[in-house]
């Protein structure tokens, strides 16, 4: 879809969408709201005060839309059925924006091969929390005809990807800290993608089990 071309029209629609709504109406409140791609898994590169570039400010994100022509687009959220909650909860903010979203279900393959091949207006997707944030952001971001295996929104940043290389090659943690924070700075500026949440790990076990460490 066209309207998701312009960086200002996308930052637009990401400071549409309250985080912290989302998550109580998607998740049930099992999530944090999320600024930037890097989670609290890797606790040695993730900080608290990353830039606000996304935040909620629905003032300023209608500033922008207008500015960008697409008050009131319409677009659709892809999602594979019995997966549409987080889709519904994000459809109710959008349409509160002015747009008009609507929801296509489909079934999990034809999700998931129609998503790698990016065709789709827009959908909720998410990476596991690696221990190490290398195996998501490079191949997330990297050029696409290069080692971008899972850019699949063709992000383009000539700039992002040679920082991808060089954290890679870079042997002090501290110094590797610094280039993928300024990796992170980057991609919440660039909006190649609107930063939504980072869901709890749950997991269920009986009080009866015993001699598990």
């Amino acid at each position: 879809n066209a309207i998701f071309s312009s960086r200002d029209a996308r930052l637009g629609i990401a400071k549409s969408i309250n985080n912290e709504d989302f998550i109580e109406t998607a998740y049930f409140g099992n999530a944090i709201s999320a600024s930037g791609p890097i989670n609290q898994a890797t606790n040695w590169v993730y900080r608290e005060d990353k830039p606000d570039t996304q935040a909620h400010d629905p003032e300023r994100g209608q500033e922008l839309i207008q500015q960008e022509g697409i008050d009131g687009a319409s677009f659709s959220i892809l999602v594979a059925q019995g997966n549409t909650r987080p889709a519904r909860a994000m459809r109710q903010q959008l349409n509160a924006a002015g747009f008009d979203v609507s929801i296509e279900q489909v079934t999990s393959s034809t999700y998931w091969e129609r998503y790698q091949q990016g065709d789709y207006d827009v959908t909720i997707s998410g990476s596991v929390g690696d221990p190490d944030p290398d195996q998501s952001l490079y191949n997330f971001y990297r050029l696409p005809s290069e080692d971008g295996v899972w850019n699949w929104v063709d992000y383009q940043s000539e700039n992002v990807h040679e920082m991808l290389s060089q954290q890679r090659r870079e042997l002090d943690r501290e110094n590797r800290k610094e280039t993928l924070q300024e990796i992170e700075d980057t991609l919440i500026d660039d909006v190649p993608h609107a930063y939504l949440a980072h869901q709890d790990d749950i997991a269920a076990a009986s009080d009866s089990l015993e001699g598990f460490t």
